[in-house]
């Protein structure tokens, strides 16, 4: 009889880190950019005239000589020039990375920032495949996310401009923001000034709005309290304002294929001026309505 022995080594995973802080004095014109991937973006603001960024590189592979290599295909570049303080991320050649070594095992790597500015610097933040986390913010806020979250306190500098793909958002205070939206899966916002919305196939949840100006295009969007004026042009989807402050301004909105529902306090005075094809419209019981035949309004009801 023969006997065979055969033997597996298993290489276990090996993971490497470097960390490193890169530290900058600011003035009243100064600005911060930073572009990342594959990692999260953490900003808290601070009183002190300077910009700290500590950036963590994290890769684990098997075995340590390809966790070496592969941490050595991750660049973090910082620049700073005129006035703007500028950090970047570089992975491997032309920004792609093979996520399997040669025997066909995964690999992995992230990249985290975690900065620390004044309140009121005009900042830039794009990340992908990534999360962004701030404090409070006065400045000039530009954020660019695909594949992550959006997590703030408060956005209220003169101008702010969102762009999120795939990914959800939470914000407590926005002032005069720009926003769109693709596949979101929420928006959520708790109050807002001045919000101009184009979106598609995304959620939307609002606190309370003062002026809000929006195209949606298969969209769902809720309003807890309207109090000055709103604009919509949607596509498919629902759009719900549960309370219509007294003194509002104006609402004009244009839908089509979809419902929309306002709730508007029995107090206010107001003119409204409605027109449905294939469709109904429904107002509070006692309202006087005029149905205009011609305009192909198949019912108005009470409700």
């Amino acid at each position: 009889m023969a006997g065979f022995l055969s033997a597996a080594i298993s290489l276990q995973s090996q993971t490497l880190r470097e960390e490193n802080q890169k530290e900058y004095t600011t003035n009243s014109a100064s600005t911060l950019k930073i572009e990342n991937q594959f990692g999260n973006i953490t900003v808290t603001d601070w009183d002190q005239n300077k910009v700290v960024i500590t950036y963590i590189v994290e890769v684990t592979a098997t075995p340590e000589s390809k966790a070496k290599k592969l941490l050595e295909q991750i660049k973090i570049e910082f620049s700073e020039g005129g006035n703007e303080i500028f950090a970047k991320t570089r992975i491997g050649k032309d920004g792609e990375m093979n996520m399997k070594n040669d025997r066909g095992e995964k690999q992995s790597f992230r990249i985290d920032y975690h900065v620390k500015c004044p309140k009121n610097i005009p900042i830039s933040l794009t990340n992908q495949f990534g999360d962004v986390s701030l404090s409070s913010l006065t400045g000039k806020t530009d954020l660019s996310v695909q594949f992550g979250s959006i997590n703030a306190v408060s956005l209220t500098g003169a101008q702010t401009s969102i762009e999120l793909q795939f990914g959800k958002a939470t914000i407590g205070e926005l002032r005069n923001a720009s926003v769109e939206l693709q596949h979101s899966e929420m928006f959520k916002i708790t109050s807002a000034s001045s919000l101009e919305i184009e979106a598609q196939f995304s959620t939307v949840s609002i606190g309370t709005v003062n002026s809000m100006d929006a195209e949606f295009s298969n969209c769902t969007s809720d309003i807890d309290k309207l109090t000055g004026s709103l604009t919509l042009e949607a596509n498919m989807g629902s759009t719900s304002v549960k309370n219509v402050a007294p003194g509002f301004t104006l609402i004009e909105i244009e839908q089509n294929m979809g419902d929309i529902n306002l709730s508007i306090d029995p107090k206010t005075g107001y003119k409204l001026s409605a027109t449905a094809t294939m469709g109904e419209i429904s107002v509070p019981s006692g309202f006087k309505a005029e149905l205009n035949e011609k305009e192909h309004v198949p019912g108005v009801t009470d409700t």
